[in-house]
């Protein structure tokens, strides 16, 4: 990709295809009343290269798309194993793995409805986002409550 890592922009992603959609998409609080162009993103997990990925995203900074919104990792997730940074990574039970499923489901619904993003989830991050403080705008702490990504969605 030729986009600078830190500037997400639509050559920072993988793009399938975008098509307009009528599917109402959240715009500024209010349901869009017209097409909405859907980005739809290809799956690129490869849950093979979990422990690469595990090096390249656990506990670094990254960027979320479609927002300049940098992002801490502390652990990701697929149908089978969990990561986290204290902790070696864990397969995770059957009834894990089906709630796993329902929230990927949720997520992918999420996306869609809000962003106008279809993608298919079979990676999801959880990450605590960035703030600037009010002492000091040019430092930043970390939102407490966790947000979940899914790996399509962040830049490195």
């Amino acid at each position: 990709m030729n986009a600078p890592n830190d500037i997400p922009c639509l050559q920072s992603i993988h793009i399938e295809s975008a098509v307009p959609l009528h599917i109402h998409v959240d715009v500024f609080g209010s349901r869009s009343q017209k097409a909405s162009l859907v980005l739809e993103l290809p799956d690129l997990y490869d849950a093979r290269k979990r422990e690469d990925i595990s090096k390249k995203y656990l506990g670094h900074v990254c960027t979320m798309w479609p927002y300049k919104r940098e992002v801490l990792v502390i652990a990701f997730s697929d149908m089978e194993y969990e990561y986290t940074l204290d902790k070696p990574p864990r397969k995770l039970s059957h009834k894990e793995s089906e709630l796993w499923n329902s929230k990927a489901e949720t997520l992918q619904k999420k996306w869609k409805d809000t962003k106008a993003v279809k993608c298919t989830v079979s990676c999801i991050f959880t990450v605590r986002v960035a703030r600037k403080t009010q002492k000091n705008q040019n430092q930043k702490e970390w939102i407490a409550k966790p947000e979940f990504v899914p790996f399509q969605l962040l830049t490195a």
